[in-house]
């Protein structure tokens, strides 16, 4: 359907993991096509370490992706831990930007972020690795 790329992913043991799912519908003006014609999407999702991107093409105006997002249990860039806290927050964001006939970007679609509270459940026997958590469960039009 589309190609994707992904760079800084560790396969680390420990951690969360979070699937990311973006789907919408390719909105037209009054006049489609009297612009430009939307012949892919390119969507970015990721928190401020890891940013991943994936180009999709539209069937009859639908477009939908998924990304897989790491977390590490323990703080870095872009995360606040704490022993009040119980888990690591992280700030998830995901953009839409239309491509033409052309190959040109247009950043033209919307920005929707999340927090994400990554828990370490590390010292739970019965878990096999960590949990992650998605505030509020929105969903953003693209």
């Amino acid at each position: 359907m589309g190609s994707g790329g992904a760079g800084g992913l560790g396969g680390g043991s420990s951690g969360s993991q979070l699937a990311l799912k973006v789907e919408g519908v390719v909105q037209h003006g009054g006049r489609p096509g009297l612009f430009r014609r939307v012949a892919s999407l390119l969507l970015t999702g990721g928190d401020s370490g890891i940013v991943l991107s994936q180009t999709v093409t539209p069937h009859r105006d639908f477009f939908a992706a998924q990304f897989l997002l790491a977390f590490p249990s323990q703080s870095g860039p872009g995360s606040s831990s704490g022993p009040a806290s119980g888990g690591t927050q992280y700030v998830v964001s995901v953009e839409a930007s239309a491509i033409d006939e052309d190959g040109d970007v247009w950043r033209t679609g919307p920005r929707a972020t999340l927090s994400v509270k990554a828990h370490d459940d590390s010292n739970s026997a019965s878990s096999g690795g960590g949990g992650s958590k998605a505030g509020s469960g929105s969903r953003s039009r693209f």
